[in-house]
């Protein structure tokens, strides 16, 4: 899977990155995140 994003400073990013890990941990809440960023999800 690839997604990113790009952000001013790294704080940001880090902060980021652990809500994406840790919140979206269920595959449904991330495939749905996904599919509202406009990533297509192949199975």
């Amino acid at each position: 899977m690839l997604y990113s994003e790009s952000f001013e400073d790294k704080s940001q990013a880090l902060q980021r990155e652990y809500w994406f890990k840790k919140v979206l941990k269920q595959r449904t809440k991330k495939e749905a995140f996904l599919r509202e960023q406009g990533v297509l999800i192949n199975k």
